[in-house]
């Protein structure tokens, strides 16, 4: 049966079906989680919108024109095609420099 092809770049992770099965149960919890403290903040006693509105209309009767212009460069900065840029160069820039890119760090091996 040979080595399979990327098996130096992929490190095996062997999961049982039990392990597996747990997943869908494990994601449902972390959903329920997220979905009721955004609630609790949003509309329980924190009570964030009112504060939140509050702040909004404050900043658009204080907005100035450079305010305008910081928050459209922070906005573009922002951006998801400028992250994705700026990660290819930097990408480039460690692969030109003989260091692997990030998240490609050497694993140990797991017995198969």
């Amino acid at each position: 049966m040979g080595t399979p092809r990327f098996a130096g770049n992929i490190a095996a992770v062997n999961i049982s079906r039990a392990q597996a099965a747990r997943l869908p149960l494990a994601a449902a919890i972390l959903v329920l989680i997220l979905v009721g403290s955004g609630f609790l903040t949003d509309e329980g006693p924190a009570g964030i919108r009112d504060e939140d509105t509050s702040a909004v209309r404050w900043l658009a009767g204080h907005r100035t024109p450079w305010l305008v212009r910081a928050t459209e460069a922070a906005t573009w900065l922002a951006d998801t095609w400028t992250v994705i840029a700026a990660t290819a160069v930097d990408d480039r820039e460690r692969r030109s420099a003989g260091l692997r890119p990030v998240g490609a760090e050497p694993r140990p091996a797991h017995p198969m």
